[in-house]
């Protein structure tokens, strides 16, 4: 287990990776204030938008988040998010070669 610790405006962040013996974990926590239930439950569908009145709105979790579960799911991984304690975090696993040529 790897874990690497990033500061974006005086909040950390937290990438781990998880070696399991048929797939790796990717993590990506913030301490943040979360995500509110409504957006937890529409994460991964196109256009859904942080509704915050800022310039930058539009850019949200919208289209990026739908592509990511796309593309990961194409390679037969998973990807989620949720929140914790202090925060959010979204978690994706990819197989490893080994885990997908015994399925075959």
């Amino acid at each position: 287990r790897r874990q690497r610790q990033m500061c974006i405006r005086d909040r950390p962040i937290d990438f781990i990776v998880e070696d399991h013996p048929e797939h790796v974990s990717f993590i990506v926590r913030d301490y943040g204030k979360g995500l509110s239930e409504e957006k937890l439950q529409n994460l991964f569908e196109t256009g859904t938008y942080n509704n915050s009145r800022s310039s930058d709105s539009r850019k949200g979790m919208g289209i990026g988040l739908s592509i990511c579960k796309t593309i990961i799911t194409a390679h037969h991984g998973t990807l989620s998010g949720r929140n914790h304690a202090d925060g959010a975090e979204f978690c994706f696993t990819l197989p490893k070669a080994e885990a997908l040529a015994s399925e075959k």
